[in-house]
């Protein structure tokens, strides 16, 4: 009789044990990095936080801008665009059937949410008014960055719009893409005006206007304006 009881005591407490666990390893799945960190390739960046307002890169690389609250089902589409579809596979609501099986019915906001948000505080604060950049050239450290609206030229490569290092590039409508001229024809003709103007010093006046006005062009969006000198 005594081991009938503490046989039955026995497998009580391993039951105990193993729903405990069964809790347990659920919870440490819905907390793991894959239930909520943003996934690798994610169409959205996020660029960072500033006063309870998060700011992305939309799926059209576009600016936007989210209070905490707003971090609901449609606003979270919205940044995703024509990839809203992507939803379903980065945060998806499963349904079991009375057979065990089980199918995707939807996505989860609030794990979308959360994603969108942490990788936004993890990006930390951000000052738009000094780091937003729009279309035109721009310095990139020794070499040029030349913003078309839909695509950004730099160093020979060509890259969406996109957070490059410390400043954010927007997309915007498509602006003309540089040309790959390798003559000098157009910069000849544009001296051979220069020259019937009536300069000061003709050797060297008419070459340093040359040189100001493709700085003009190629630097017109740069923090440092340049301007000419009356001659």
């Amino acid at each position: 009789m005594n081991k009938n009881i503490k046989k039955i005591a026995n497998e009580v407490e391993n039951a105990v044990l193993a729903k405990r666990t069964s809790r347990v390893s659920a919870k440490d799945k819905r907390k793991s990095l894959q239930a909520y960190a943003l996934p690798q390739n994610c169409p959205v960046q996020c660029l960072g936080m500033a006063s309870g307002v998060y700011y992305y890169l939309d799926a059209n690389r576009q600016l936007r801008s989210l209070a905490a609250g707003k971090h609901n089902r449609l606003e979270i589409m919205a940044l995703f665009g024509n990839q809203a579809s992507l939803l379903s596979d980065y945060w998806p609501r499963w349904k079991t059937d009375k057979d065990g099986d089980a199918e995707i019915i939807g996505w989860q906001p609030e794990l979308a949410a959360q994603a969108l948000m942490e990788a936004c505080a993890t990006e930390g604060l951000i000052d738009l008014s000094e780091s937003v950049r729009g279309t035109g050239c721009w310095r990139h450290g020794d070499a040029l960055l030349q913003h078309c609206g839909d695509q950004l030229f730099l160093s020979g490569e060509v890259l969406q719009p996109q957070k490059v290092g410390e400043y954010v590039y927007p997309s915007s409508s498509a602006k003309p893409y540089p040309a790959n001229v390798t003559d000098t024809k157009a910069a000849q003709k544009l001296l051979g005006i220069l020259k019937t103007w009536n300069w000061a010093r003709p050797e060297i006046d008419m070459q340093l206007m040359l040189g100001w006005i493709g700085a003009a062009i190629l630097l017109r969006r740069d923090k440092k304006r340049h301007s000419s000198v009356k001659i």
